[in-house]
């Protein structure tokens, strides 16, 4: 001890103050982890080549109603299963990887190729139901500054799909890109069906419910070439999926503030500009 004058006494009561401090950081990590695993934000590895597909239902929204939670349940069972189907031309049995109860989430354990495909499904359809809305909201402005009809007719003509039509068109789009084993009869049925209910994902997500999906693999060193290949390959779908999330929930920020904007200029109230729709 340096002899500036200080007591035992005193140094005791300091070391007990940091050892204090510490206890409470340390009692607040551990909270926080538990917190989020109940959430559902767990962070247990999966299995190499295992692909976890988790929907997360807002408590607010469904107001803890038990027939609420089932009918959205049942969505997700439908959703799941008609992409499943798309790729692998089969529904298998779904494999419940777990349940939370603090944000009502509900985990699959499927395909990756399943997982990947519905992923990039939702965030091609949501990049194009946020440009649509982007051009009618800019469409509205503009005559709202008194452009004339024949002066917007360029734009009308960007927005004349449906926006059905646009979530028909990112599944099909997503459908060339991957290998599909369904029949063509069947999978023009799935796809009508899959396109309605993306649909309905879209209006869900903007109310808070959320969709996440992770790949399993290996962080060691892999000897084996074929092995090694395999795990990069499913190190590379996980990449791609999370990617794909994060652009999702861009999208759906974006969604949500057009939405008021488009409202806002059918009622004659939007003066300002479109440079900021996006800004993310």
């Amino acid at each position: 001890m340096r002899d500036d004058g200080m007591l035992p006494a005193v140094v005791r009561e300091e070391l007990s103050s940091i050892v204090k401090i510490i206890k409470q950081k340390l009692t607040t990590a551990v909270d926080t982890k538990n917190n989020l695993t109940k959430l559902g934000f767990a962070s247990e590895k999966i299995g190499v080549g295992s692909a976890e597909l988790a929907y997360r239902i807002p408590r607010a929204v469904i107001d803890n109603r038990y027939s609420t939670f089932l009918q959205d349940a049942e969505f997700f069972h439908s959703l799941v299963t008609t992409m499943s189907e798309i790729v692998l031309g089969t529904t298998p049995e779904l494999e419940l990887q777990g349940l939370s109860s603090s944000a009502f989430s509900i985990f699959l354990n499927i395909d990756p190729e399943v997982v990947a495909f519905t992923i990039l499904a939702i965030e091609r359809a949501m990049n194009g139901y946020k440009t649509i809305l982007e051009i009618r909201v800019l469409r509205d402005q503009m005559k709202s500054r008194g452009v004339t009809e024949d002066a917007l007719a360029p734009v009308e003509a960007n927005i004349q799909p449906t926006i059905d039509d646009v979530f028909r068109t990112a599944l099909l789009s997503t459908i060339k890109e991957t290998s599909t084993s369904a029949s063509k009869e069947r999978k023009n049925e799935l796809v009508n069906h899959g396109s309605i209910l993306l649909r309905q994902l879209s209006e869900k997500m903007e109310e808070g419910y959320e969709v996440d999906a992770r790949v399993g693999y290996s962080e060691e060193e892999i000897e084996d070439e074929a092995e090694k290949t395999k795990n990069d390959l499913y190190r590379e779908i996980d990449k791609t999926i999370r990617k794909a999330i994060k652009n999702v929930r861009k999208h759906i920020g974006a969604t949500k503030r057009l939405n008021v904007l488009e409202h806002s200029s059918s009622e004659g109230e939007v003066e300002g500009g479109s440079e900021d729709l996006d800004e993310e």
